[in-house]
């Protein structure tokens, strides 16, 4: 009995001098499990990793990142406050945190992450560009589109970013550099839906309505799952082509994918389908 007393001791005095090492081991192959798609078992080895090492931010960190790829925000943001509260500068846990509160809209929230991260971090694009559509989601389109000159100026090659600043300089009433912007994105990235379906808005408001309806076939083309482009293509189609069929499958395309998540665009659709249609 002796023996096997201090034998025990023994083991749970290694055991707890190893424990961090047990907790990386862990954290290490949550994350292996989390690059596969497999968030439940990155999220038991997170947890096991949490076990072993409670005082480390990282593995409340990586668990936020398994929950938020999982759609459970609240379980995310309460261990990206966790990892803030036990590392006060840990940049990449205010900037998921701030990506959390911008999604419910939580703007003031969203900023004050995003200005900590950039205080910690000035170096990271992204979270100029998310700051930028904060700002722009908040009404300052002048202060987005410095944001967004940032993030361009820390990468040339950041087609989202010329999109986002093409949206604030439309939304200041700077069209002509609007369209330049998307036409950059573009020229980056030739699988740009969003890019061609704003580009092709500004075109349409600017009586461009040729190159509007081939900004708007190539969005639906490359994303056909996307539900705006098929209205406005539609109203094109029918107002200015005079081509109802067209104009019919495009309309129940969009009445198809929206299933209810338009309505105010879903009943023009259908009183301006009902008004075509009596002409006939």
């Amino acid at each position: 009995m002796l023996g096997f007393s201090l034998l025990m001791v023994s083991v749970a005095a290694q055991t707890q001098n190893s424990r961090p090492a047990s907790a990386a081991s862990y954290r290490m192959r949550g994350l292996d499990w989390l690059a596969k798609g497999q968030l439940d078992l990155a999220l038991t080895d997170f947890e096991f990793a949490i076990t072993f090492d409670p005082n480390s931010a990282m593995n409340f960190y990586c668990r936020g990142i398994a929950l938020f790829d999982k759609g459970e925000f609240d379980k995310a943001e309460a261990d990206f406050d966790k990892a803030i509260g036990l590392n006060p500068d840990f940049t990449e846990a205010f900037y998921n945190r701030g990506l959390i509160r911008q999604r419910r809209c939580d703007w003031q929230g969203a900023l004050t992450d995003y200005n900590r991260a950039i205080l910690l971090n000035p170096r990271l694009k992204d979270i100029w560009n998310n700051r930028g559509n904060v700002k722009k989601a908040s009404g300052d389109l002048d202060g987005a589109i410095i944001d967004f000159n940032k993030a361009i100026e820390l990468d040339s090659n950041f087609a989202a970013a010329y999109n986002n600043r093409g949206n604030a300089k439309k939304g200041n009433g700077d069209l002509k550099g609007a369209i330049s912007d998307y036409t950059h994105a573009v020229q980056l990235d030739p699988l740009y839906a969003m890019a061609f379906f704003n580009r092709g808005l500004t075109r349409q408001s600017q009586e461009d309505l040729d190159g509007a309806l081939a900004d708007f076939d190539r969005a639906v083309e490359i994303a056909p799952h996307l539900i705006e482009p098929y209205f406005y293509r539609g109203q094109l189609l029918l107002n200015y082509r005079r081509n109802m069929p067209g104009a019919v499958r495009d309309f129940n395309r969009f009445l198809s994918l929206s299933q209810g998540s338009r309505p105010l665009m879903e009943k023009q659709i259908r009183e301006l389908m009902d008004r075509t249609m009596a002409k006939y």
